[in-house]
């Protein structure tokens, strides 16, 4: 569909800055930018509920596989910092690792 549409960025606006893992736990960490892959690993670990952050998780790797560049989910309040590519601003998860690990 990505494809289709030329899109390509989706971003999804829900009631939190970023996803999170280990949520609830001492553990709990913040995800700024990761990779299709790490996605889907937290994925399957479980990180993300059905309930909660699993769809919209879903809804963005789907984009990917569909030929997107990227997909950001954040709150209302940080989309135009997320959009911008603030390093500090929503979970951007992209395709391909070409700046994931990378400063600035």
């Amino acid at each position: 569909m990505a494809r289709l549409l030329g899109a390509q960025a989706l971003v999804l606006v829900t009631a939190v800055d970023h996803v999170t893992i280990n949520y609830g736990t001492p553990r709990q960490a913040k995800l700024g930018l990761i990779t299709m892959a790490e996605a889907e690993r937290h994925l399957r670990d479980g990180q993300f509920p059905p309930g909660s952050m699993g769809p919209k998780v879903e809804a963005a790797l789907a984009f990917l596989a569909g030929g997107g560049e990227w997909a950001a989910i954040t709150s209302p309040g940080l989309v135009a910092a997320t959009l911008s590519g603030e390093d500090w601003a929503g979970t951007r998860i992209e395709g391909s690792p070409s700046r994931v690990g990378q400063d600035g």
